[in-house]
């Protein structure tokens, strides 16, 4: 669990020297990966959410936790061939409202997952982000795997 904040943290400082430089490119807001109710109550907490806590704060960003659900429990993607893994998350989220910050809507978030590999979670979450109306969505992944 302390990995996840000091990963936050040094994630947090790389992004508020690149968001220094480029402040129009700053979302307005952080989803962190929802993890399937099975999932968290195996493990007890969500990741993603550990590390977006000290980005938000470090970049004075709300993190919206409620935003969206997983419908359904999937496979681990670490298990899955890469061919697989677009398929296995195939209507996995669920955003049941239109995103709004302070009664307007949102138009630029980020998305936060721990590991990257093919990019299948965060682009299946992406998909549904847009389709509620959000404009632009930025990928933030804490570490990247080869794709063998």
């Amino acid at each position: 669990m302390a990995y996840g904040r000091l990963l936050g943290n040094l994630f947090a400082t790389h992004l508020q020297d690149y968001y220094q430089q480029h402040p129009e490119c700053l979302p307005e807001a952080i989803i962190p990966v929802p993890l399937s109710l099975k999932r968290m109550s195996e493990r007890g907490f969500n990741q993603a959410e550990r590390i977006a806590k000290p980005i938000g704060k470090e970049l004075g960003l709300p993190i919206l936790r409620n935003a969206c659900h997983r419908k359904r429990h999937t496979a681990p993607q670490l298990s899955l061939p890469a061919k697989d893994r677009h398929k296995n998350l195939l209507n996995a989220f669920e955003i049941k409202n239109s995103l709004t910050l302070n009664g307007r809507p949102i138009e630029h978030v980020a998305l936060i997952d721990d590991v990257i590999t093919t990019a299948a979670t965060l682009e299946s979450l992406a998909t549904e982000v847009k389709r509620v109306g959000v404009k632009t969505v930025t990928l933030w992944g804490v570490a990247r795997t080869p794709l063998n």
